[in-house]
């Protein structure tokens, strides 16, 4: 969902990378580069039915248009007031609000790096030991934190290419690795015999820092509606962790057995984790999910018809799974031009589904919606087939709801994108008017006469038989992706944008098999080079290799 994860990836990966070639004699490095390009290079041929597709569909999203145009220009860093609350969110994020314990402050929707109390004295233990890697990992992490609580550090960033479009909050995870691995480095030293007055010192100051915001922030807990038991719980589930490892540590270094305390200290990181953690996602028996609806039953699956419900009714991921093509969507990357037509049909919600309030609106029925869930409490549109009811919810019929391929009776040309929206909010019925992308003078004009049939139907596939007394434009309500493709008769045929985001085609008179089919020269070329590299590794993976005399 979030393409920017390989890039962040990539740039924490990068610098870890030339720290460690760094440090290497001199007379391996020109190997260690030959083998890195050669790494890098593989990784990307690996990654080519992926990539290559991303690449086709992104610039076509309404993700990347709006990043380019609006996102990419925004001021990142934040004034300081705000800084130090993020900050203070790193230390404890119950700070800023727990879902279902009170509000949560806007603006927090990215975790924090916070991974543990316990691991703040195993880190400054690792801090001032001798690794050299050591600080790699502080500049690392003090980088990514500079950029996720929004220093103006994160508008230098946000000036490179890539990093202008990409939500680079989500480096986060490269702190959480900083704090881990000098964490590592920490109980390494430990387990050495060394390090213990670090630890205990900063045991003693991760109790007071804590303690301390803790009582600076209750106001805005109490503001936010967290009850001050469940603070109190979650600043204990911290400190007594930390004081406990610093008591067992001390006993054990005054009898001369420090780095005997480590397993135990291990321990208690992880009985802290599980009892922060253990009601972060609670189990729920497996009945509780996706039950068996058997007013769904009444509708056939794997038919050419789409599904809908209105307002909060079964959520559109949830009809996914019960084998429904819900029009309201609930993707990361949606079709900009189809984000484009939501006024005619939806109320587009942000980074959600599409909410329908009026299921009777003509666009519906060109997009193919034949089913509707509606609430009890809401009557059925005049002239709509009640199907069933159960459970407070009615499903109805659309009986307007157009075929996934249909011949509408007059066509307009629009060349300008505004001007083709402005046509299709006056349309009332689109099996009799639907709009094509081009020039024609201005005017609605007849159709040919023409009828198609759907043969076969498959989520990625459509077989249409077409029989036009003239040419014709073949409608669909298919958003135009790129990769969609129209064999007629075997060949290859152009297609043509419709109501601005669909799909349509031409078809001579005469009568012709046509086919309709997702598939983007992008997978097939990425797959091709997936396979070879994976084929190329293989071959240096199983190559006899010399052995040193």
């Amino acid at each position: 969902g979030h393409p920017e994860t390989l890039l962040l990836a990539c740039a924490g990966a990068g610098p870890y990378f030339l720290f460690e070639i760094s440090g290497a004699p001199s007379a391996n490095r020109p190997r260690a580069l030959r083998l890195a390009l050669l790494s890098g290079a593989l990784a990307l041929g690996l990654g080519a039915v992926l990539l290559l597709p991303l690449a086709d569909v992104m610039p076509v999203s309404a993700e990347h248009v709006f990043r380019k145009a609006w996102y990419a220009l925004q001021k990142r860093s934040e004034p300081p007031d705000l800084i130090l609350r993020r900050l203070s969110a790193q230390l404890a994020p119950y700070w800023v609000g727990v879902p279902g314990h009170g509000n949560r402050l806007p603006g927090f929707a990215v975790p924090a790096s916070y991974a543990g109390a316990l691991l703040f004295p195993f880190a400054a233990a690792g801090l001032f030991g001798r690794q050299r890697s050591r600080w790699l990992f502080l500049g690392l992490g003090l980088a990514s934190l500079a950029v996720c609580v929004k220093t103006p550090a994160a508008d230098w960033l946000a000036k490179l290419p890539l990093f202008d479009i990409a939500i680079n909050e989500y480096a986060i995870f490269l702190a959480t690795f900083a704090v881990c691995a000098l964490a590592a480095l920490g109980a390494a030293r430990l387990r050495g015999g060394d390090g213990t007055g670090v630890f205990l010192a900063a045991a003693a100051a991760s109790c007071v820092v804590l303690v301390g915001l803790s009582a600076r922030l209750a106001p805005q807990m109490t503001a936010l509606g967290m009850p001050q038991a469940f603070a109190r719980e979650r600043l204990l589930f911290q400190v007594v962790p930390i004081a406990v490892a610093a008591a067992v540590l001390a006993a054990f270094g005054r009898r001369g057995r420090a780095a005997s305390a480590l397993p135990i200290l291990v321990f208690l990181f992880v009985a802290e984790r599980a009892v922060e953690t253990f009601d972060v996602s609670p189990t729920l028996p497996e009945r509780a999910f996706y039950p068996d609806f058997a007013i769904l039953g009444r509708i056939p699956r794997g038919a050419p018809y789409r599904f809908a419900a209105t307002g909060m009714t079964l959520l559109p991921n949830a009809a996914a799974v019960y084998g429904l093509e819900d029009v309201r969507g609930y993707e990361a990357m949606r079709l900009a031009a189809l984000v484009q037509t939501f006024s005619l049909w939806c109320v587009p919600q942000s980074f959600w589904f599409n909410r329908i309030d009026d299921p009777t609106v003509p666009f519906l029925s060109f997009l193919n919606v034949r089913w509707v869930l509606t609430p009890q409490s809401v009557p059925p549109p005049d002239g709509w087939p009640v199907l069933a009811e159960d459970d407070r919810v009615r499903l109805v019929e659309n009986p307007r709801a157009l075929p996934r391929a249909f011949i509408p009776r007059f066509v307009f040309a629009e060349a300008d994108p505004g001007r083709r929206l402005a046509l299709l909010g006056e349309i009332r019925d689109f099996a009799e008017r639907g709009v094509i992308d081009g020039d024609g003078g201005g005017a609605w004009q007849a159709n040919g006469r023409a009828q198609v049939r759907i043969d076969a139907y498959e989520p990625q596939r459509m077989v249409l038989d077409v029989s036009a007394q003239d040419a014709a434009v073949v409608a669909t309500s298919i958003p135009s992706w790129p990769g969609w493709k129209v064999d007629l008769d075997g060949h290859p045929i152009a297609t043509l944008g419709f109501n601005h985001a669909f799909l349509a085609f031409r078809a001579p008179p005469g009568s012709h098999r046509v086919t309709v089919s997702y598939a983007p020269d992008s997978v097939a070329d990425g797959a091709a080079i997936s396979l070879a590299t994976a084929i190329f590794s293989a071959f240096l993976l199983l190559r006899p290799r010399r052995l040193p005399a």
